[in-house]
């Protein structure tokens, strides 16, 4: 940075020591004319009143030319040198850092501050030290603890099952001794015994079935078949559990409510002389003529 400083003097005051020259060469020149003569010649110029050794104006555009010619020279020869190009860049910047505003240097220091790689996070603390346990004695000695239960006010019931004897009221009989049988006013089987008996309580419950009212929308629809439902008769004589074990749904329809008004009108099974409940199956026959 020295360097390029005293090379900058030098070419300053080179100039100005050239200049000063110039202008001493040529008002030395102009004192060699007479005043007399240089008035003479100046009068029709108001603005030309001096000797012609003090007015420079004539020699404005040379000392003017020389200056330049001068600093260019200067400022060529201090830009060509390296050391001295680095010595007015560092001139420069620390003019440039005394003059910068607080604003720049705020900007500046907030820049860097983001730039900056963050701190080192803290290590976490040492564990703390595992707690000192002292030598605990523990004794062996055995302690006999007596509980006393009072089993006077304790009542233990054992458990007790009760095997529910099977209630013949509910047993369902599929072959009793003697049939259930249908009342029949006209066959009066209940004057009969053994085979005859069974034959005509076939034929009075056949003549029953066969009353049976044929369904209107079969009928329509020329839907034939056979049914067969089966009930229970129950010892008072009434109907229970009536199912359709196979046939139509229309005339399974029919022969159910043709059962079911039978209610009352049967003499129910009975084993060693007594009545039981007993299963019946009926056929129905549904044919149009």
């Amino acid at each position: 940075m020295g360097l390029g400083i005293i090379f900058i003097l030098f070419g300053f005051v080179g100039s100005v020591a050239f200049l000063f020259g110039l202008i001493w060469y040529l008002m030395k020149l102009g004192g060699e004319d007479s005043d007399a003569t240089l008035i003479a010649q100046n009068k029709a110029n108001p603005l030309q009143k001096k000797a012609r050794g003090k007015d420079l104006r004539p020699w404005a555009a040379i000392l003017v030319l020389g200056g330049l010619l001068t600093v260019s020279a200067t400022t060529i020869f201090v830009f060509s040198s390296k050391s001295a190009t680095d010595s007015l860049n560092q001139m420069f910047s620390a003019i440039w850092e005394i003059e910068a505003k607080p604003s720049d240097l705020l900007v500046t220091v907030i820049e860097e501050e983001e730039i900056l790689d963050p701190p080192p996070s803290e290590p976490p603390p040492p564990p703390p030290p595992p707690p000192t346990v002292d030598n605990v004695v523990i004794s062996e000695e055995k302690i006999d603890t007596v509980i006393a239960i009072d089993t006077s006010a304790v009542i233990i019931e054992p458990d007790i099952v009760i095997d529910e004897p099977q209630i013949e009221d509910d047993v369902i009989v599929d072959v009793p001794q003697q049939k259930a049988c249908f009342k029949d006013a006209d066959a009066n089987c209940g004057s009969l015994s053994g085979s005859e008996q069974d034959e005509c309580c076939q034929k009075a419950i056949l003549t029953y079935l066969a009353k049976v009212e044929y369904p209107t929308q079969a009928k329509d629809l020329g839907v034939e078949g056979k049914v067969l439902l089966r009930f229970v008769v129950e010892k008072d004589g009434s109907i229970s559990q009536i199912e359709k074990v196979r046939g139509d749904d229309m005339l399974a329809s029919a022969a159910i409510r043709h059962i079911k008004s039978s209610g009352g009108m049967w003499v129910p099974g009975q084993n060693n002389g007594e009545s039981v409940r007993s299963r019946f199956v009926a056929p129905f026959t549904f044919k149009l003529r």
